[in-house]
C-alpha cells in the first residue's frame, strides 16, 4: 500500500510539473523559435509593408467638402421648387429634404462645369481634370445615345490629335476645327492650362455627360442633416476624388 501511494504521489508531481511548464513563459524557448523562423517573419513583414505602400500609392484619396447652412427666417427654397408653402415654425426636416432632393441637386450641377468631364488616362490611375483641363470641348448633339461615351484624345503635334470613340478611330483632326459625326458635332481647342509636352506624352479622354445620369450617380455621395435645431443650421457635405469639385457642389447647393 505504501508503494502505491508513493507512485501516485510521484505521478501527481509529474502532472504538476508539466502544467507549470505549459502556463509559464519561457524567454529562451521564444528566442530559439524566433531565431529559427526569422526568415519567414521578415518575408511576412516585407510583404505586408509592400502591399500597404502599393495600396496607398495607387488608391486615389477621397475628399469631403462640408458647409454649414443657416436657414433664414424667410425661406424661399420651397418657392423655387414650386412645392407647397411651409410654415416657418416647422422642423428643419422639411428643409433638409429639399436640400437632399434630386431636383435641387440637378439645378446645382447646372451651375458648375459638369456638362463635360475631362480625364487624364494613366497606366493605373485615372484623374479627373476638373477646372484644369488642357482642352475645351464644344458640342452640338444630334443623337443623345452618345451621352456618357468615352472620347479618347491623343495628340500627335501641338495642334493635331487622333480621336477615338469606344476603341473605334474617328481619324486625325486639328484643334479649333469642327468635327462632324453622325451623333455629334465637336470642336476641340486648347485652354490656358495646356502643356504641349504633357499632351504629347500622355493620353486623355472626355465624356459628354447626361445630367439625369450624373444626378442619380453623384447624389449618392451627398449628405444633408440638421446640425442645430435651435440655430436652424444644416450640414451639407459631399465626397469626391476631386476636392475642388466637391467644394463647388456643396456651395452651389446652398446657393440654390
Amino acid at each position: 500500500m505504501e508503494e502505491v501511494r508513493s507512485s501516485n504521489t510521484s505521478n501527481e508531481n509529474k502532472v504538476r510539473k508539466i502544467s507549470s511548464l505549459n502556463t509559464e513563459s519561457d524567454p529562451v524557448l521564444f528566442f530559439h523559435l524566433f531565431k529559427q523562423n526569422i526568415l519567414w517573419i521578415a518575408i511576412i513583414i516585407f510583404v505586408c509593408v509592400s502591399i500597404s505602400l502599393i495600396y496607398l500609392r495607387y488608391t486615389p484619396p477621397i475628399y469631403s467638402a462640408e458647409l454649414v447652412y443657416q436657414v433664414n427666417s424667410e425661406n424661399t427654397a420651397n418657392k423655387v421648387l414650386n412645392v407647397t408653402e411651409f410654415q416657418e415654425t416647422n422642423s428643419l426636416a422639411k428643409d433638409v429634404e429639399i436640400l437632399k432632393s434630386k431636383l435641387l441637386f440637378k439645378r446645382a450641377l447646372h451651375r458648375i462645369p459638369a456638362d463635360v468631364s475631362y480625364y487624364n488616362q494613366g497606366e493605373i490611375l485615372t484623374n479627373e481634370l476638373y477646372r484644369s483641363t488642357p482642352i475645351n470641348v464644344e458640342y452640338n448633339i444630334k443623337d443623345s445615345s452618345i451621352l456618357g461615351a468615352h472620347y479618347h484624345v491623343k495628340f500627335n503635334a501641338e495642334n493635331k490629335f487622333a480621336l477615338v470613340l469606344n476603341e473605334q478611330s474617328l481619324g486625325e483632326f486639328e484643334t479649333g476645327r469642327i468635327i462632324e459625326t453622325p451623333q455629334v458635332n465637336l470642336k476641340i481647342s486648347l485652354t490656358e492650362h495646356a502643356n504641349v509636352a504633357e499632351l504629347l506624352d500622355g493620353e486623355m479622354f472626355f465624356i459628354i455627360n447626361d445630367y439625369e445620369s450624373i444626378t442619380n450617380s453623384w447624389s449618392a455621395k451627398l449628405s444633408v442633416f440638421a446640425l442645430n435645431q435651435a440655430a436652424k443650421t444644416i450640414n451639407i457635405s459631399f465626397e469626391d476624388k476631386n476636392a475642388e469639385k466637391a467644394k463647388d457642389i456643396v456651395t452651389e447647393i446652398a446657393n440654390e
